[in-house]
């Protein structure tokens, strides 16, 4: 028997669509008769996917936050807890070199790196991940990247090229379905969507690298042409309240910082906007066209182009305000005979070409080849 072992700075009481994924490759690591744990950084422990992990039969455990070398240490004792070889899959960053050094000193390991998002372009951050990759790239047998632009942003900081792993953002489709038109309109009850608005939804937790300032001047301009609109933002905090008034358009927007069930904000929606600075491939984006609403998202991220590449209903363009909104006007301005055959068309290429048994398929064989490389299991 194999032990996968998952690592991840997950900050979010709700699982959204990462949970899912981390759930799908767990189990399919358990059908092939693989042991599985994981552990998270403490702070989510009363997270509403944690009994969900649990009942799957799968480890859980919480660490409290330290230096390097504690965390290192720290990393070391849970993978002495079992002496079966194990695969190590980090996600987020902060495991990553700890788990490195973990593995040179136990050995009977394979290791995997996962990089969600774009990282910090300041010098500092710069130096410092140009030094991981050079000393610790050899210790990896494989680093999963969401989109082509994070990779090419690792192999210029020194990450090695043949160790990069494309594996754009899956979702579970069932979870993410289009509403009906009775779902729709108790949505947008819920939110206080007046009769006759358009309702815009941009998700905000990291507000100025998802574009936030970017999503509330275009509402603003939007407001000021005629159409109705009303900017909702999840996560976007005090510097979206800010950004509100200072636009003056704080009666024409929601920042929300929580929601119970996101499929409601989803059915709620007539459009989503994503012009992110930075990103691979937002799951948000995903969710959002496998939920029926069209998508208008900045052109410079691979991710987003990909995706508009495949369906109509995901537009790209420069994520500037004024080209953001003249893309939203034309979303809203399609004839909805249009807006229903993309919406169908976007479902059926995220269910054929972005599900979760898929993607969970091909992490756990990446899995299967590295421990075959290191002698951890025979053919």
């Amino acid at each position: 028997m194999i032990r996968l072992l998952h690592f991840a700075n997950y900050p979010n009481q709700h699982g959204g669509s990462f949970i899912p994924l981390l759930r799908q490759i767990l189990k399919e690591a358990r059908e092939r008769g693989w042991s599985t744990d994981t552990v998270f950084t403490s702070g989510v422990e009363n997270g509403e996917w944690v009994p969900e992990l649990r009942g799957d039969g799968v480890g859980v455990e919480f660490v409290e936050p330290a230096g390097r070398r504690a965390q290192s240490r720290r990393v070391e004792s849970i993978l002495a807890a079992s002496e079966l070889p194990t695969v190590i899959h980090t996600h987020f960053t902060t495991y990553d070199i700890p788990a490195a050094l973990a593995v040179r000193r136990r050995g009977d390991s394979a290791l995997f790196w996962h990089i969600h998002t774009v990282l910090r372009n300041d010098p500092l951050s710069r130096a410092r991940n140009a030094a991981k990759f050079a000393l610790f790239g050899r210790d990896v047998d494989g680093i999963f990247v969401p989109a082509a632009n994070i990779g090419e942003g690792l192999a210029r900081r020194m990450a090695p090229r043949e160790k990069l792993i494309l594996l754009p953002s899956p979702i579970d489709p069932d979870v993410y379905r289009m509403p009906s038109a009775g779902e729709r309109a108790a949505a947008r009850r819920e939110f206080e969507i007046p009769e006759g608005s358009y309702a815009l939804l941009h998700i905000g937790r990291a507000w100025r690298l998802k574009g936030g300032d970017v999503f509330f001047e275009a509402v603003r301009r939007l407001r000021e042409a005629g159409l109705p609109v009303i900017g909702m933002t999840l996560r976007g905090g005090e510097p979206a309240t800010e950004e509100a008034r200072r636009l003056g358009i704080t009666e024409h927007v929601r920042v929300l910082e929580r929601v119970e069930i996101m499929n409601h904000l989803y059915a709620a929606s007539d459009c989503f906007v994503a012009p992110s600075r930075g990103e691979g491939m937002p799951f948000s984006v995903v969710e959002a066209l496998a939920s029926g609403v069209p998508v208008v998202a900045s052109d410079h991220l691979p991710g987003h182009v990909y995706l508009s590449d495949q369906v109509a209903a995901c537009e790209t363009v420069p994520g500037e305000p004024e080209p953001i909104a003249d893309a939203v006007a034309r979303m809203l301005a399609r004839p909805p005979e249009q807006a229903e055959r993309e919406a169908r068309e976007a479902r059926e290429w995220i269910e054929g070409n972005l599900d979760l048994t898929h993607a969970a398929e091909s992490l756990v064989d990446a899995y299967a080849a590295a421990a075959l490389r290191h002698g951890l299991i025979s053919e």
